[in-house]
C-alpha cells in the first residue's frame, strides 16, 4: 500500500472498527466483515486476527480458492483435519473437539456466485449450531471485499453479524494522516494539502494518494486526475448509472450510519463515500466519471474555504489593529468614511469590523497608506481570495501561497 493508504489502520476509527469485530468473534459469533474495494481488506482482516489471539482464541485460515471444489462442510472438516463423516452435519461438526475457536474464511470473492451462495448458507447453519452451544463450536470470520457477492450476505441476527467498513476514515482522521506525512517543505502546501485532499477524497486514502502532489495544480488538472482514478477503478458513466448513481442524495446524516445505503453494490466498488463530516456522498472521482465536474469543484472549495477564510478573518483583524496601532482608533474616518452606511456605524463602534472592501480603497486613494506598497498588495490580494471563496468559487494554490507568505513576512515577522 502507499503511504497515506498504509496508515490509515491506525485511525481510531479504524481501531475501534477492529475491537469489535475482534470482541464479537470471542463471544463465539459468526461475522462477515465487508469492505469497499478501494480498501486493502486483508490487511484490516490480519489485524483482526491478531487482536483475537490476543484474547486467547486461536484463528485457523482457510482459502476457500483451495476447497472450492469440495462441499463447504465437508471443506472445512477437511482442512481442520476432521474426517468428514464425524462432521456430516453443522451441529457434528460444532461439537467436535478439534474445531478451532475461530476460522477465518479468505477468498471468498474468488468463489462463483452459485459456490458463494452454498458457503454463505453453509456458514449460517454452523452459526446457528454454535449458538445453540456456548462455548463450543467456532465463530466464523468471512471478509467480502468489492461488489461481487454483496447481494449473496445473509440477514444478521443475534449469532450472525455483518461488519461495515463504513466511514473510515473520517475526513478529520485523513487530515491527519496527511499531516503524519509532512513534506517539511513549506507550511502552506502542508496545510493546503490536508484540507483539500479531505474534502476530496472523503474516506478514500488511495484517491489522497493518487493526489497526493495534483491538490497543488489547477482544477483542470485535478478533473483529469479523477477521471483517470475512476478509469483504473473501471468505472465509466453507464456502470456507475445503472448501480444507481443518480440516486444517492448526498446526506450529511447518513454519514453517522453503520450501514452503507441501499445501493450496496455502488457502495462495495467504492464509488460511494461516507464521512462524519460531510455525510453520505458519491466519490468524487465518480462525479468527474458522470461529468459532474460542479460538484466535485464545490469539495475543492469546500476544502479551501474551511483552511482559508479562518486565516483571512484573522488577517482582517490583525491589519485593522495594525492601522489602530499606529493612526489611532478614528482610523476609520481619518481620511475618508465608508461609503456604506451600515458599514459606517460598525466601524464607528469598533475599527477593527472594517471589511476588505473598505481596507482596499483607503490603502488606494490615501496616501499614507498608498506608500506601503507591500501592505497594499497583500490587502488586495487578501480582498480576492475572500471575494472568490465568498462567491463559491476555488481558487489556485499559488494564490494562497503568495497570501500565506505575505502575511508572515509583513505581520508575523521572524
Amino acid at each position: 500500500m502507499t503511504a497515506v493508504a498504509s496508515r490509515i489502520l491506525d485511525a481510531p476509527s479504524a481501531r475501534a472498527w477492529t475491537r469489535r469485530v475482534a470482541h464479537a468473534l470471542a463471544l463465539g459469533e459468526t461475522v462477515f466483515a465487508v469492505f469497499p474495494e478501494t480498501i486493502d481488506a486483508s490487511k484490516v482482516i490480519d489485524d483482526v486476527a491478531v487482536a483475537v489471539d490476543g484474547r486467547g482464541c486461536t484463528v485457523k485460515e482457510i482459502d476457500l480458492a483451495v476447497c472450492a471444489l469440495l462441499r463447504p462442510l465437508a471443506a472445512l472438516a477437511g482442512e481442520i483435519g476432521i474426517s468428514a463423516t464425524a462432521a456430516t452435519t453443522p451441529e457434528m461438526f460444532v461439537a467436535h473437539p478439534e474445531v478451532p475457536p475461530v476460522i477465518r474464511l479468505s477468498g471468498f470473492g474468488a468463489l462463483s456466485e452459485g459456490e458463494a451462495v452454498q458457503w454463505v448458507a453453509t456458514i449460517e447453519r454452523i452459526a446457528r449450531a454454535s449458538s445453540k452451544r456456548p462455548g463450543q463450536g467456532a465463530a466464523i470470520l468471512c471478509h467480502v471485499a468489492g461488489h461481487t457477492h454483496i447481494g449473496v450476505l445473509p440477514s444478521p441476527a443475534s449469532h450472525l453479524q455483518l461488519h461495515w467498513w463504513v466511514g473510515i476514515p473520517s475526513a478529520t482522521e485523513l487530515l491527519l494522516t496527511c499531516r503524519d506525512e509532512r513534506e517539511y517543505t513549506h507550511a502552506a502546501r502542508q496545510s493546503w494539502r490536508e484540507h483539500v485532499l479531505s474534502s476530496l477524497a472523503g474516506n478514500d486514502p488511495l484517491l489522497a494518494d493518487a493526489l497526493w502532489e495534483i491538490v497543488f495544480e489547477s482544477d483542470e488538472a485535478i478533473g483529469r486526475a479523477l477521471r483517470g482514478y475512476a478509469a483504473r477503478r473501471g468505472w465509466n458513466s453507464a456502470q456507475l448509472t445503472k448501480h444507481g448513481a443518480n440516486e444517492i442524495v448526498p446526506s450529511p446524516l447518513a454519514g453517522r450510519n453503520r450501514e452503507p445505503p441501499r445501493q450496496r453494490e455502488l457502495w462495495a466498488m467504492g464509488a460511494v463515500v461516507q464521512t462524519e463530516e460531510f455525510g453520505l456522498e458519491l466519490h468524487s472521482a465518480a462525479l468527474a466519471a458522470l461529468e459532474r465536474d460542479a460538484e466535485w469543484v464545490h469539495r475543492l472549495w469546500r476544502g479551501q474555504a474551511a483552511l482559508v477564510l479562518p486565516v483571512l478573518e484573522d488577517l482582517r483583524l490583525r491589519v485593522c489593529q495594525r492601522l489602530s496601532d499606529v493612526w489611532g482608533t478614528n482610523w476609520p474616518f481619518r481620511w475618508e468614511r465608508p461609503q456604506s452606511e451600515e458599514e459606517y456605524k460598525e466601524v464607528k463602534d469598533d475599527p477593527l469590523a472594517a471589511s476588505w472592501g473598505f481596507l482596499a480603497h483607503l490603502h488606494r486613494v490615501a496616501l499614507n497608506l498608498s506608500r506601503d506598497a507591500a501592505m497594499g498588495a497583500l490587502v488586495n490580494r487578501a480582498r480576492y481570495i475572500r471575494n472568490e471563496l465568498s462567491h463559491n468559487r476555488p481558487i489556485r494554490f499559488p494564490d494562497y501561497r503568495v497570501l500565506h507568505d505575505r502575511a508572515g513576512d509583513l505581520l508575523w515577522p521572524k
